[in-house]
């Protein structure tokens, strides 16, 4: 029985104890929260006012960490020394525009003359091909010898027909234009002496035709001597020439450089084929 008191005794004791422990940790936890809300309000309030002294240029203060260690930082230059870096670098930026300006004033100087001599030149060329163009031949207008010239029985009225296309008008047509023939004396529109009568053939496709008449042909060939005869065959049908035809030189000597000079060669864009006629020796 005075064990069982005893023990009674000692637990009625001991629960006020643990409720004061119990207390007690629950007191510590809290003081420790509010230590660590203080800290962290004032580590906010610290970089707050940082940042406004670093808006205001006056320098910064460095805010401790939670942990109560400072952070590593550098305060920022004050605005008095970033305007006069900015001056500096502004003052050196107009100086290189200034140079920049100053050469392309002698750039634009520079092409100015060379735009004078360009002119100068323009000016004379244009005097030049003038000159030169005054004295070119004339280009003939455009003739078509398929146009040929009737009589109306009904009227005895003229009238123009065309061969090749059957067309038919009583005005003069754009493209009818022939060249008057030039009076040749019979002693020049005759067979020349032997070795002197050449074959002629400018060379053209079936059903091709140009202008090229016995007038060019005799123009061309009179550059090396003289012309007797000069022919062209024409096409019945359209008055066209066929390509092919004769020309007779007064000496042989004279068709041997004819053929020397113009066989396998370009004359009114055709290729000539120059060869002496069978009578005077071709093969």
């Amino acid at each position: 029985d005075a064990f069982a008191s005893r023990s009674r005794a000692r637990a009625h004791s001991s629960l006020p104890t643990q409720e004061l422990l119990a207390m007690k940790r629950g007191h510590e936890e809290v003081e420790e929260g509010a230590e660590a809300t203080t800290r962290t309000n004032k580590f906010e309030t610290e970089r707050a006012q940082g940042l406004a002294g670093e808006a205001n240029g006056d320098g910064g203060v460095t805010p401790a960490t939670p942990a109560g260690e400072p952070q590593a930082s550098v305060a920022p230059k004050p605005m008095a020394a970033a305007a006069v870096a900015g001056g500096a670098k502004g003052g050196e930026t107009v100086e290189a525009l200034a140079v920049q300006v100053g050469s392309l004033k002698g750039d634009i100087a520079t092409l100015e003359a060379q735009l004078k001599e360009l002119q100068a030149i323009h000016s004379r060329l244009i005097v030049e091909h003038s000159g030169i163009a005054a004295g070119l031949p004339k280009s003939r207008p455009p003739h078509d010898p398929s146009w040929e010239i009737h009589q109306n029985p009904t009227n005895g009225s003229s009238y123009y027909f065309n061969k090749r296309t059957n067309a038919s008008t009583y005005d003069k047509p754009a493209d009818y234009n022939p060249r008057t023939k030039p009076d040749v004396p019979p002693e020049l529109n005759a067979k020349g002496p032997p070795g002197a009568n050449l074959f002629i053939v400018r060379k053209m496709r079936r059903g091709e035709f140009d202008d090229f008449d016995e007038f060019d042909l005799r123009e061309a060939f009179s550059k090396y001597g003289t012309v007797m005869r000069c022919e062209l065959t024409q096409d019945p049908a359209t008055n066209w020439s066929r390509g092919f035809g004769f020309v007779s030189m007064s000496k042989a000597e004279e068709s041997a450089l004819v053929i020397k000079m113009l066989h396998g060669h370009l004359l009114a864009g055709k290729e000539m084929k120059i060869e002496l006629t069978k009578e005077d020796g071709r093969s």
